[in-house]
């Protein structure tokens, strides 16, 4: 595997030179990005190979005489014609699975051997760069991950630096990372095989990350936790006989902090990590008002567009009151209620409420760790699961970031 750095400062020194062909570059070619590397493409030609690429954000920098078509678009949205957006959709579509079967057997001919890309520059004048693959079946592979996923737009494809490569590389691996074993779901093989391609696609750029890695050692460590001992019932009614003090009811003790708890510990160890990469859950305003401490970044709140990735860690509150026999409040609306760790996001069919997904954690709370499913209903952030439990998804941690975080300079 090549480095990052050394490939993204080879391509930015090559950019601008005097272009020693001056023609247009053609979309067919095997490997255009080789020539910017070798000196031989000029301004104009770089931003042709950036349109050929699919790049939305080099794309727009096009000037109106160059400015063509993109190679992939999606349907109008203000189509008049219901039919005719239907026909565009599935024309995009099956543009898309031919794209990944030509694509997909390109990767695979290719064996374990990294596959072929460059840096390009995805503006003229800082340093942003984007990855072109040299093999155009791969390339065109790629974008149609992209526009499945929706990972697609300069946040996902660029990278503001040389110092690190985009983001969708961490992506495309936390997409590997969320095949469950065993996972029956209607497109569960498809589905598993394109998070296969995605992984071959992003070890082929970058090396993992050390954040990265802790990511992929989480869901290691819950996968290998299911079913096992948290803490035993003797010990549970233990805690719960201590006295209440400072806010804490132990009368309301659960496991699932402590297990929570236990695969931070061994991941962290294991991993060499700050014992403080992520704190209990109560040390945070964002969980808990009245905490001192902040998680910042690294912390999303639900309700919105992004989703959980494997290993995250998932943080649900009451979604109403919940009273004692004699009327007063033992749980208050918008209470801490639980925490879990993210095993995967699956799809599942709407039903007469509007969208609904499958979210499966590893989960505390008992004498033993399980694999809880739940279905997560987006449009009013509430999460049914185990039977009979409705809450509201609060928010998750980003355990990436929390190892980032943990990782940065003090200072």
């Amino acid at each position: 595997m090549r480095d990052w750095q050394q490939v993204a400062s080879t391509s930015k020194t090559a950019r601008g030179r005097a272009s020693a062909q001056r023609g247009r570059v053609p979309g067919a070619t095997t490997a255009p990005a080789a020539r910017l590397a070798g000196g031989e493409l000029a301004a104009d030609d770089v931003l042709e190979l950036q349109r050929l690429a699919g790049n939305e954000a080099a794309t727009s920098l096009l000037a109106r005489s160059v400015q063509r078509e993109p190679a992939a678009t999606g349907p109008s949205a203000a189509s008049d014609d219901v039919y005719d957006q239907a026909e565009a959709e599935s024309k995009v579509a099956a543009e898309d699975d031919r794209a990944i079967a030509e694509g997909g057997a390109a990767v695979d001919a290719a064996g374990e051997a990294p596959l072929a890309w460059h840096a390009l520059p995805a503006d003229m004048d800082g340093n942003a760069m984007f990855v072109l693959f040299d093999d155009v079946s791969v390339q065109k592979l790629f974008q149609a991950l992209l526009r499945h996923w929706g990972l697609t737009g300069p946040g996902v494809e660029d990278t503001p630096g040389l110092e690190s490569p985009p983001a969708w590389v961490g992506d495309f691996r936390a997409k590997a990372l969320n095949v469950r074993p065993n996972a029956a779901y209607e497109g569960a093989a498809d589905d598993a095989r394109l998070a296969r391609l995605a992984k071959r696609l992003a070890d082929s750029v970058a090396a993992e990350t050390p954040a990265q890695n802790a990511r992929r050692a989480f869901v290691t460590e819950i996968q290998g936790r299911i079913g096992t001992a948290v803490m035993s019932q003797s010990a549970i009614d233990e805690v719960r006989k201590q006295p209440a003090q400072g806010g804490y009811t132990p009368a309301n003790f659960t496991t699932c902090i402590a297990f929570f708890g236990q695969v931070m510990s061994q991941v962290t160890a294991k991993l060499g990590l700050p014992g403080t990469t992520v704190k209990g859950p109560n040390a945070y305003k964002e969980i808990n008002p009245q905490a001192k401490e902040t998680l910042g970044d690294r912390w999303v709140p639900s309700g919105g567009g992004a989703r959980p990735k494997p290993g995250d860690l998932l943080i649900f509150t009451f979604n109403e009151d919940e009273k004692n026999a004699d009327g007063s409040v033992k749980y208050a609306e918008g209470w801490f209620a639980h925490i879990s760790i993210v095993r995967s996001v699956e799809p599942m069919e709407p039903d007469a409420n509007g969208p609904q997904e499958r979210w499966i954690s590893i989960d505390g709370g008992g004498t033993t760790a399980k694999e809880v499913f739940r279905v997560y209903h987006p449009a009013t952030n509430l999460i049914v699961g185990p039977p009979g439990v409705t809450r509201t998804m609060k928010g998750w941690i980003d355990i990436e970031a929390a190892v980032e975080k943990g990782l940065a300079p003090k200072g």
